[in-house]
């Protein structure tokens, strides 16, 4: 019955240890993925960007000097929340996490040998041109939707003219 009990507990052992071995290497490797595709650059990128957006919406309001002012000191206290609270520092954990958690072993093993090829290389390397490039169409097309949703809100104002007339 010990013996039972022991061989029990040493296969619990080799068991729990080999799950913490498998994790602490998915992770090794998701991290590898993030350093890879430098994650930790894009995301500087992104918040440049999107104060880029912030100060275009803000300049194309029409508001006077000192609500133009308000909003902007608003819009950057704003920025620099977001910056904190999504540092890389605070990110990064949460990243391999996710990576290590979703892919297995032998997807993470695919993943840093096609980012580690002359291909995945290329596609890192041009991925700031390409989000570039599609932040440029996707604010072309949301200037069309804009267009579209003042004339649907015109119509809206007058069928609420109209019917209030009645």
């Amino acid at each position: 019955s010990s013996h039972v009990i022991g061989a029990l507990a040493a296969l619990l052992f080799v068991f729990v240890s080999t799950a913490a071995a498998d994790e602490a290497s998915r992770q090794a490797k998701a991290a590898k993925i993030l350093e890879l595709t430098n994650v930790s650059k894009m995301i500087p990128q992104m918040m440049e960007q999107m104060k880029t957006m912030a100060r275009q919406q803000l300049a194309g309001q029409k508001l006077g000097d000192e609500a133009t002012q308000a909003a902007s000191e608003v819009s950057d206290r704003i920025m620099h929340v977001i910056a904190d609270k999504l540092s890389w520092d605070k990110l990064q954990p949460i990243y391999v996490k996710v990576y290590s958690e979703v892919y297995t072993e032998e997807e993470l093993d695919g993943i840093v040998n096609f980012y580690s090829s002359p291909a995945g290389r290329a596609m890192i390397a041009k991925q700031p041109e390409l989000m570039t490039r599609s932040m440029q169409a996707v604010q072309s097309q949301m200037a069309d939707v804009q267009a579209e949703m003042g004339r649907i809100m015109e119509d809206l104002k007058t069928k609420a003219g109209a019917s209030g007339q009645k």
